[in-house]
């Protein structure tokens, strides 16, 4: 839908985000505690920065 409305630029963009990870990180670092949370939320993180150099070699 954002392809069609702002051109497939910012559809690549927004495709390329990390949108899935913080609703499984909002729910469970509450469920699993800050044992669980805190390194999935770390290995969350230290993921963007392959997912970044992939972007920037793709574009």
């Amino acid at each position: 839908m954002a392809g069609r409305q702002r051109g497939q630029q910012v559809s690549g963009t927004l495709v390329a985000l990390p949108i899935v990870a913080w609703p499984i990180l909002f729910i469970t670092c509450p469920e699993q505690g800050a044992r669980i949370g805190a390194p999935a939320a770390t290995a969350a993180l230290l993921g963007l920065a392959p997912l970044a150099w992939f972007a920037l070699i793709f574009a």
